[in-house]
C-alpha cells in the first residue's frame, strides 16, 4: 500500500490535525517500511488518543494494540467502528516509560506527537528505549514528532500554545543521537514544514500546508518544525 491509495477522509481520521503537512509522515513510513508484506506480522501503537495510526496498521494487515497511558477504548472506538476494524484491535494502557516485556515482540511501534508531552531529555531517550526493548529483530519504529523549529516557531508558541512550557521540543539531531545510543539502524529522518505550524484553524493549517509543499525544498532543515523518521532494531 502507499498513500496515494488513502482517501482523503482516511488520511485526514489518522493524522487528526494540521493534516496536510502531517500526513508527510506516511509517505516516509508506507515507502521506507520494510515490515510492511502479505505476511502481517504485530503493531502497537503508542500515545493513541483518538487511535487514528491503529486504523492504518490494521488495514496494513497488522494485528494491532491500540495503547496509551490510560486505556483508549473509549476515545479510540467511534473512529475503529467508523473503519470497521474495532474487533481486530486489542486496547491497552501502556506508559512508553515502563513497558512491559513483550515475549514475541512487535514488528512496527508507532506514534505521533508524543516525546515533548515527557518534558526531560533523560525521558525522551527512555521512551526510545523501552520502544527498542519490544521490537522483533528487524522490527521497525516509527515515528513523526514536533521540533523545535526556528526562532519564530519558539516564540509564536510562548504567545498561543498554552503548554508550551510543559513541552520540550526537541531537535532532529537530537532525536538522531538518542537512535544512535539506543543501538536503532537504518535510521531514516526527513525534517518537513515552517509556514504550517502558524495557522490557528484547520483551514488555516491546510492552505499554509500547500504553502509548505511549495516552498519546503528552499526552507533551511533546521528551521522546519516537524520530523517524520522511521529506524530498525
Amino acid at each position: 500500500m502507499n498513500i496515494k491509495e488513502l482517501d482523503r477522509e482516511l488520511i485526514s481520521d489518522i493524522i487528526q490535525w494540521d493534516v496536510v503537512n502531517w500526513s508527510k509522515s506516511l509517505e516516509i513510513w508506507l515507502k521506507q517500511s520494510k515490515q510492511i508484506d502479505d505476511n502481517g506480522g504485530s503493531a502497537l501503537e503508542i500515545g493513541a488518543r483518538e487511535g487514528g495510526i491503529s486504523v492504518l496498521l490494521t488495514k496494513l494487515g497488522f494485528e494491532t494494540t491500540c495503547s496509551d497511558v490510560t486505556n483508549p477504548l473509549e476515545t479510540a472506538k467511534p473512529l475503529h467502528i467508523k473503519y470497521q476494524v474495532f474487533d481486530a484491535i486489542k486496547y491497552e494502557g501502556i506508559d512508553v516509560l515502563n513497558i512491559d516485556t513483550v515475549p514475541d515482540g512487535f514488528n512496527i511501534v508507532c506514534f505521533k506527537s508524543v516525546l515533548g508531552a515527557l518534558q526531560e531529555k533523560d525521558k525522551q531517550l527512555k521512551a526510545f528505549q523501552q520502544i527498542y526493548k519490544i521490537l522483533k529483530t528487524d522490527g521497525e519504529l516509527w515515528f513523526a514528532e514536533n521540533l523545535a523549529g526556528s526562532f519564530l516557531h519558539r516564540n509564536a508558541r510562548k504567545v498561543f500554545i498554552p503548554w508550551h512550557d510543559i513541552w520540550r521540543y526537541m531537535t532532529s539531531q537530537e532525536i538522531k543521537e538518542m537512535l544512535d545510543c539506543c543501538g536503532y539502524r537504518d535510521i531514516i529522518l526527513q525534517n518537513y514544514g515552517f509556514f504550517g505550524a502558524f495557522g490557528r484553524s484547520e483551514m488555516q493549517r491546510q492552505y499554509l500546508g500547500y504553502l509548505d509543499h511549495l516552498l519546503n525544498p528552499l526552507i533551511p532543515s533546521n528551521s522546519k518544525y516537524i520530523v517524520f523518521g522511521i529506524a530498525r532494531k
